[in-house]
C-alpha cells in the first residue's frame, strides 16, 4: 500500500510548547552519515498510515488528545449507550451495572490513555539510545554501515503489513468464546446475564476488547 510522506524528525513538545533537546547526531564515519534521524518504531506501518489519512495523526505532532478522545468514543461510549438502552448502566436489573464496574474505568479511561501517552516517552528514548550507542563507539568504525543496515531492516519490518495484520487477526480472534468471563454465571453484569452476552457485552467482545489488546 502507498505510504505517505512521514516526518523524518518527529518531535514531542512539552506542555508549554517547547521541544525537548535531543542528542546531537554523531559525526560522519568514513564519509557516510549514520542513518539515525528517521529511526522510529512508531512512525510507520499500515495502522499508522491509516490514522494519518483519516486525520487522527499529523506529521511532527504526537496528537495525543485527539487519539485518546477518538478511541474512548469508539471503545467506551458505545458500551454506555447500549447499557443505557437495555437498562444495564445503573439500577438493579443486573448485579454489576456498567457505571458501577470500576474495572472498565481502569481499562478504557485510565489504561488506554496511558498506553497512548507512553508513545511520546518511549519513541524519543529509543531514538536517543540509538544515538548514544553510536556515539559511544563500542563497535568498530567500519561497522557503521552494517549497523545502519540493521536499522533499515528494522524499519522495513515496522512498515510491513504482515506483522500488523497478524497481530490484528489474533486480537480480533473470538477468544471470548473460551474465557470464563463470558460464560453465563450466578452473578449477572452489564455484559453477561443468564441468557448470555448483552448488546454491550457483544460490543466489548468484538470491538473494545480486541482494540485494547494490541
Amino acid at each position: 500500500m502507498g505510504t505517505p510522506a512521514r516526518d523524518q524528525n518527529p518531535s514531542y513538545a512539552d506542555r508549554e510548547g517547547h521541544e525537548p533537546a535531543l542528542v546531537e547526531p554523531p559525526t560522519e564515519v568514513n564519509g557516510s552519515p549514520p542513518p539515525l534521524d528517521d529511526f522510529s518504531i512508531f512512525v510507520g506501518g499500515p495502522v499508522y498510515d491509516t490514522l494519518l489519512r483519516i486525520g487522527l495523526v499529523r506529521l511532527g505532532l504526537p496528537n495525543i488528545l485527539r487519539r485518546i478522545v477518538a478511541l474512548i468514543a469508539i471503545m467506551w461510549l458505545p458500551l454506555l449507550l447500549l447499557s443505557l438502552k437495555d437498562g444495564f448502566a445503573v439500577g438493579h436489573q443486573v448485579r454489576i451495572p456498567l457505571l458501577y464496574d470500576f474495572s472498565i474505568y481502569g481499562r478504557f479511561l485510565l489504561g488506554l490513555p496511558l498506553l497512548i501517552l507512553a508513545e511520546i516517552v518511549i519513541d524519543p528514548a529509543i531514538r536517543r539510545s540509538v544515538q548514544e550507542f553510536v556515539k559511544s563507539r563500542i563497535f568498530p568504525s567500519d561497522g557503521m554501515q552494517e549497523f545502519g543496515d540493521v536499522l533499515k531492516r528494522t524499519q522495513k519490518l515496522r512498515d510491513s503489513a504482515i506483522p500488523e495484520l497478524a497481530l490484528l487477526g489474533l486480537a480480533f480472534f473470538p477468544v471470548f468464546l473460551f474465557q470464563h468471563e463470558w460464560e453465563g454465571g450466578a452473578v449477572s453484569s452489564w455484559h453477561t446475564t443468564v441468557h448470555g452476552l448483552t448488546a454491550a457485552g457483544w460490543w466489548y467482545a468484538v470491538f473494545s476488547g480486541p482494540i485494547l489488546i494490541p
